[in-house]
């Protein structure tokens, strides 16, 4: 009787271990889509300013910019937030891409129309911020990824 109670118990625990390893290893997954996908579309967006600026001047009258790259900022802004929802201000390595993904749009909004209009610049500004945020995201990933594992 007793080792069947026992028995029972181990097998709940296991139970239980496998549902929270699942779960792990479905946030690393969701994790790693909204960083890949946030990164994808700023530099989609990196493209078409500079596409933009190319063939026409970048319009600084707000209601003239492109639908096309309004709804992307929209998106871009949608996956920032998944993102953020997803990290715990408490731990190191998700502080640092808070705070990088903070600093980015802090960046696009203090941006000024005069950079825009200069594709080189807006690389030079924006290439940095992504590929740290990449950094910093694949060291959450990793971290969270042991976890997972152990």
């Amino acid at each position: 009787m007793i080792v069947v109670v026992i028995g029972g118990l181990f097998a709940l625990m296991q139970v239980r271990r496998n549902s929270i390893t699942a779960a792990r290893i479905s946030y690393v997954n969701e994790l790693r889509t909204a960083i890949s996908d946030y990164v994808a579309h700023f530099r989609y967006l990196l493209l078409e300013v500079s596409r933009v600026n190319i063939t026409e001047n970048f319009p600084t009258n707000p209601d003239s910019i492109p639908e096309h790259l309004i709804a992307t900022v929209k998106s871009g802004e949608s996956l920032s937030v998944q993102i953020l929802l997803r990290l715990n201000k408490e731990e190191k390595e998700h502080c640092r891409l808070i705070e990088t993904i903070e600093s980015l749009e802090t960046l696009t909004q203090a941006l000024s129309g005069d950079t825009y209009k200069d594709p080189r610049k807006l690389q030079l500004v924006f290439n940095p911020a992504l590929k740290e945020i990449v950094e910093a995201g694949r060291v959450v990933i990793k971290k969270s990824w042991e976890e997972a594992k152990s």
